[in-house]
């Protein structure tokens, strides 16, 4: 889907940063919600009986967080072309090189792969969206997408 019906702007640092931390309380949330059953579970477990059992139920809730979180941003990012926090902002992740939605797998990949390797430069990865004059991350650059807000 493309976007030609608004005229964009690329988004800067700062309002980024604030859709990353809505969409982390959502997240958080609905994570939380999920994992109430495991965690009624693992609470009721005596010391006896946790070891391998507790490790299992440990592992079951991780597995539910990164499942929720590739689902929210698989649909969000591939259908909507922002999630709930970016929506919140006037934001929308487009493909740099046609201007439309990104498709589910570079959805999942800018948003783990991309931003784990920003994370391994330091954060350098982020920052370069402060400086960089059309405000792409090394993230952006690496799966060719770009961040932008609607004007007006």
């Amino acid at each position: 889907m493309s976007t030609n019906e608004f005229t964009y702007e690329p988004a800067g640092a700062m309002v980024r940063f604030a859709a990353a931390i809505v969409d982390g309380i959502i997240l958080s949330i609905a994570t939380w919600i999920l994992s109430i059953p495991l965690v009624i579970v693992m609470a009721s477990l005596s010391s006896d009986a946790e070891g391998g059992i507790g490790v299992g139920l440990q592992l079951l809730l991780q597995a539910i967080n990164m499942a929720v979180s590739a689902a929210y941003v698989i649909y969000f990012l591939s259908r909507k072309g922002a999630t709930p926090g970016k929506t919140l902002f006037k934001l929308k992740v487009l493909h740099s090189e046609t201007g439309t939605y990104v498709s589910p797998g570079r959805a999942l990949a800018r948003e783990w792969l991309g931003k784990i390797i920003c994370m391994l430069t330091f954060f350098i990865g982020f920052l370069m969206i402060a400086f960089r004059a059309d405000k792409r991350g090394l993230h952006d650059l690496l799966f060719k997408t770009r961040v932008v807000r609607r004007k007006g």
